[in-house]
């Protein structure tokens, strides 16, 4: 399985990403090179990415976008989103409805404890998302959370939400739960009902990004252990 992330040049975090992911998935990075425009680049590369793989051969195969900056990876397993996956795209949920805060969602998710899309994180096939993109004109936004806000709630029924955070934490949910995010035992808790998330998204405010420096020790050394972990299960004749 592939990772893709839109990043123009190289951090930290995507440092702790390589280690954490090793060898598990191929990791895409778009846009090396590129000038900053603005969010547009992250539509226009994602469509250049999504038609390249169709035009492979690969179009039925799901791939998982993160943001490159603010996101730490817990689950290093390509199995566990693939399991995700059911025949239509899986974006991240969040608390809050923005940069569009009159948009109007469906009824239904009033219910949910998320029920706002995100674009931080999400999981799809390049047929999905190329259909989608083709579908709803991307070439006119500046903001990726916008658009694909919009294409949720023009679309409802052609993308899922993770509401359940089994995908990805919005981390912004901090700015009404301080301790939305917990250790209890060996595993994490978000918003004291859901647990460990593939994914950590530390979007929102830069109160909210410093965050990250808590998380990473944690991340790290969880990911040294399941290395660990997984070499002793390995053949004898593979360890």
């Amino acid at each position: 399985m592939k990772i893709v992330s839109l990043a123009l040049h190289r951090t930290f975090s995507q440092l702790v990403l390589r280690f954490q992911i090793g060898t598990a998935f191929e990791r895409v990075v778009l846009g090396r090179g590129m000038r900053w425009t603005s969010f547009q680049l992250k539509l226009s590369c994602l469509h250049d990415f999504v038609r390249g793989e169709i035009g492979a051969g690969r179009g039925r195969e799901p791939f998982l976008f993160i943001d490159a900056y603010d996101t730490i990876m817990l689950t290093a397993d390509p199995r566990y989103y693939a399991s995700l996956y059911r025949g239509r795209p899986l974006f991240a949920a969040e608390m809050y409805n923005w940069p569009d805060k009159n948009l109007r969602y469906p009824e239904e998710n009033r219910s949910r404890v998320q029920p706002y899309l995100n674009s931080g994180c999400f999981l799809a096939t390049p047929d999905d998302i190329c259909g989608l993109l083709e579908k709803n004109e991307f070439r006119h936004y500046t903001n990726d959370q916008l658009y694909w806000a919009h294409v949720y709630v023009n679309n409802p029924g052609s993308i899922e939400l993770d509401f359940e955070s089994r995908m990805c934490a919005c981390l912004i949910a901090c700015l009404k739960d301080d301790t939305a995010l917990r250790r209890s035992g060996s595993d994490l808790v978000f918003l004291q009902r859901f647990s460990n998330p593939g994914v950590l998204h530390f979007n929102g405010p830069a109160r909210i990004k410093k965050r990250m420096w808590r998380w990473y020790g944690y991340c790290v050394v969880r990911a040294l252990r399941n290395r660990v972990r997984q070499g002793r299960n390995l053949p004898e004749s593979q360890s």
